[in-house]
């Protein structure tokens, strides 16, 4: 209970330390926070980095993501056949992920992410309806209405019915 105590007066302190310094008066708790900033080639790097970076778009992002992993998975594919045409999409794709990383055209770069998403949520829900088409095969028959081509569905051996459409409200005769 004694070092809890200790712990927050000791907090207590700092804050009040801070809030007593000035912008050009800083209080150093630690001798080695005393020591000035060590500029050596890993600092400058850093710099360098951060004012390369600045104003690019510089995200990961879904679109990124899939133009890497689809250039690698090329490579890989054709590491043991090696053709040179392949190497080169598959390097053409990689290169556009960088270029797309580094660009400073964000706007454009954000629209494109967009819409890789949008037709990426696209086949996603068609591949959804697919699978379930797949899976209902046996007990229902899928069909369209003939007015606004609305897709409905129906039990299966029911013979010829008469279905009304949800979207439109047309009537016609099917045989499921």
């Amino acid at each position: 209970m004694n070092k809890v105590k200790e712990w927050i007066m000791t907090m207590i302190d700092q804050i009040k330390r801070k809030s007593h310094q000035t912008e050009d008066s800083v209080i150093y708790e630690d001798p080695i926070d005393s020591k000035p900033p060590k500029e050596g080639w890993i600092a400058k790097f850093q710099n360098w980095v951060i004012i390369f970076m600045r104003d690019r778009y510089g995200r990961f992002d879904s679109l990124n993501q899939f133009l890497l992993a689809l250039g690698l998975i090329i490579f890989m594919l054709n590491i043991r056949h090696n053709f040179w045409v392949v190497n080169s999409i598959a390097m053409l794709i990689i290169i556009g992920a960088y270029y797309r990383f580094l660009s400073k055209n964000s706007y454009q770069r954000v629209k494109e992410a967009t819409a890789f998403i949008r037709f990426k949520k696209m086949i996603q829900y068609k591949t959804k309806i697919l699978f379930k088409r797949i899976n209902d095969w046996r007990r229902f028959a899928y069909f369209e209405c003939p007015e606004c081509h609305q897709k409905l569905r129906a039990p299966r051996g029911k013979g010829n019915i008469k279905v009304t459409c949800s979207n439109c409200h047309h009537q016609f005769v099917t045989k499921t």
